[in-house]
């Protein structure tokens, strides 16, 4: 069946349909594994977890429920109690979004969000952005920052470019690592599991008198597997490539007078890693990413209504790539693309710089208002060569933002509006717009329209291989409609969203980057969060039809139907918990990628005030699934492990 007959047949109806039955049979496998489970006493934390502060949304202080944009907030308890070895396997658990990765944990991610590609969802750390502009516009901290030095994520889908700025027109994820409070204290954790992975980690923090501090190191080691897959590509060295990852994340701040703050962050990663490339039997393939991002900030409430923030921040990204062969190659073709000659050995590398300062304004204007202003100035520098020749890119950016958000009796809006300038040519006005409406104290109508644009990255319009200096800039128009019920221990949201993107920029098969005409997505998303029999569950569903419109295909590794199912339960000593995910099937070039389960347990317990062990199962029934055409992913893993605080 061609692409365009398959877009044309699959409706709207007939996904969710589909999608609701993979869903449920999901919920069923996962109580089957729990069941063995025996509970002393029926805790919840469903009241705390709806209490969350979330800031994602607005840049104002709100509960999640309050929030106009599709919120979801990954508490320091939840990442805590599941103890995931990466990120990205934390994130993936959410609500609309996808990852690609080239292997296993480590290796190159990308992340999807509502049918967004990478370029297209904005990553922060502490408020900073950190995307990489000497390669795809990924950010390399989806694969290298650990779970343990993470306090709490907020994630917002949907078009939010006019309050953070370009890169979020799929969504922003906002990472926000560990600070110091409560006495000085210090903590390890160590764990060992499958294909002889290692984890261990450390953390001193603490607070004295007005001074915070909190300094974290994480170290990460696995022997690993064949990246790419031997059956789909014979020219694979099916050796182990395994890797290596120490991160460290520092901070500290101190509070002068009765509204004052200054303090300083620091994040350092260095991975280094093997990979496969399809390049021969006798192929080594070795990588290295390491990362440093430093700022210092200063806030300043100059009257009880206005609260001003100033960061100055440096990021500095390299990476370096070495492949050597036994012999040399001759010139080589695999899924309709020709490989060059391959001399004995080579090497590349990529290097990215970015400064941005920041200043931040916020006003409560008068009862529920409050506006918001800024002004954000960047330079951006970019470097990629290979065997000794490299090019050197750069270009200055600038934003200027404003919004106002307030409420009148049962209405609620959001008005935000934000103007970037990247580079000599390339500049627009976003612009987003909510409204909500309290039907009832519980029962809320909740919705946005929203326009964005997003410039190439230095590395897609100017790499001597890949690049297209051709490119143009995304240009996006977005709206979602949905309705949404929060009680004591319920919440439910069902959304209906929709974006449209000329120009979309993405990789053809020509290993080029292209402007696709138009593109688009629409959607429903139904998310869940409520308490069964003293579980607290969490659950969503996303159907979706990721298309190019102008070539009549389904977008690249997206999948139309997307599902997930947490369930935990906590009592007394003892935690458990359990997920399962469904993707549906994606294309990749000229290849289907099957839709595959994703099963997982975890449990905790708490021997003493001092102690815990720890235990989960990754992929549970051992599932053969691909997220990139040709390449591996884990297999079942088990891994146990201790956590010490002192």
């Amino acid at each position: 069946m061609s692409d365009k007959k398959f877009i044309a047949k699959r409706s709207l109806f007939s996904g969710i349909c589909r999608g609701a039955g993979f869903f449920l049979s999901g919920m069923g496998v996962l109580s089957m594994c729990l069941v063995s489970v025996a509970w002393a006493r029926e805790d919840s934390v469903a009241e705390e977890e709806l209490a969350t502060v979330v800031v994602t949304a607005s840049r104002f202080q709100e509960q999640e429920g309050e929030a106009l944009s599709a919120t979801t907030v990954i508490t320091q308890q939840t990442i805590r109690n599941k103890q995931l070895a990466d990120l990205a396997s934390l994130l993936r658990s959410e609500a609309g979004i996808e990852f690609d990765r080239m292997g296993g944990p480590g290796m190159v991610t990308s992340v999807f969000m509502r049918g967004s590609n990478a370029n297209r969802v904005l990553v922060q750390l502490d408020g900073v952005p950190v995307t990489d502009g000497s390669v795809m516009g990924s950010a390399a901290i989806l694969s290298q920052l650990q779970p343990d030095q993470i306090d709490r994520i907020e994630i917002v889908r949907g078009d939010i470019s006019a309050v953070y700025g370009m890169g979020a027109a799929g969504g922003v994820i906002r990472i926000f690592t560990k600070r110091g409070e409560g006495r000085p204290s210090a903590s390890l954790f160590a764990e060992y599991g499958s294909r002889d992975t290692s984890r261990l980690g450390a953390r001193v923090s603490g607070q004295s008198d007005d001074t915070r501090f909190s300094l974290t190191a994480s170290r990460s080691d696995t022997r690993g597997f064949s990246t790419m897959s031997s059956s789909e590509n014979p020219m694979v060295n099916p050796d182990r490539d395994g890797n290596e990852n120490v991160t460290v994340t520092g901070n500290v701040s101190c509070r002068f007078g009765a509204d004052g703050e200054l303090g300083m962050r620091l994040y350092l990663g260095d991975a280094r890693y093997d990979y496969d490339i399809g390049g021969g039997p006798d192929e080594v393939n070795t990588g290295r990413n390491r990362q440093w991002i430093g700022a210092v900030y200063g806030k300043k409430r100059f009257s009880p209504d206005w609260l001003s923030a100033l960061t100055l921040s440096r990021m500095d990204i390299g990476r370096k790539y070495e492949t050597k062969y036994g012999i040399v190659r001759p010139s080589s073709e695999w899924n309709g693309m020709v490989f060059p000659l391959r001399d004995p050995n080579g090497k590349s590398d990529s290097r990215a710089r970015t400064s941005l300062l920041q200043w931040h304004n916020d006003v409560v204007l008068s009862g529920d208002w409050t506006a918001t202003a800024g002004v954000e100035a960047g330079h951006e520098e970019a470097e990629s060569g290979k065997d000794g020749r490299s090019s050197v890119w750069n270009r200055d950016r600038y934003s200027l933002y404003g919004g106002i958000s307030g409420k009148t009796g049962a209405h609620d809006w959001q008005v935000n509006v934000r103007y970037d300038r990247a580079g000599q040519a390339d500049s627009a006005v976003s612009g987003y717009l909510g409204y909500g409406h309290a039907l009832t104290p519980v029962w809320k109508l909740v919705g946005n329209i929203s326009t964005s644009f997003l410039v190439p990255t230095l590395y897609q319009q100017y790499n001597p291989v890949y690049g297209n200096r051709d490119l143009k800039a995304e240009k996006t128009r977005a709206a979602e409609v949905g309705v949404q019920y929060a009680s004591a221990e319920t919440r439910v949201r069902l959304t209906a969203f929709s974006w449209f993107t000329r120009d979309l920029i993405d990789f053809d098969s020509a290993l080029h980057y292209v402007n696709v005409g138009k593109a688009r997505n629409r959607g429903l998303e139904m998310v869940l969060h409520t308490v069964l029999a003293g579980m607290d569950v969490n659950t969503s569903l996303t159907v979706q039809q990721p298309e190019d419109v102008s070539a009549e295909t389904v977008l690249a590794r997206r999948a139309r139907r997307l599902g997930t199912f947490n369930v935990s339960k906590t009592s007394g000593r003892w935690y458990a918990g359990g997920n399962v995910q469904y993707t549906g099937e994606r294309v990749d070039g000229s290849h289907r990628l099957p839709a595959y389960w994703l099963a997982s347990l975890d449990v905790r317990c708490r021997i003493s005030r001092e102690v815990s062990v720890y235990g989960r199962i990754e992929n549970l029934f051992d599932k053969d699934y691909e997220t990139v055409y040709g390449y591996n992913q884990p297999g079942r893993g088990i891994y146990v492990g201790v956590d010490l605080t002192m």
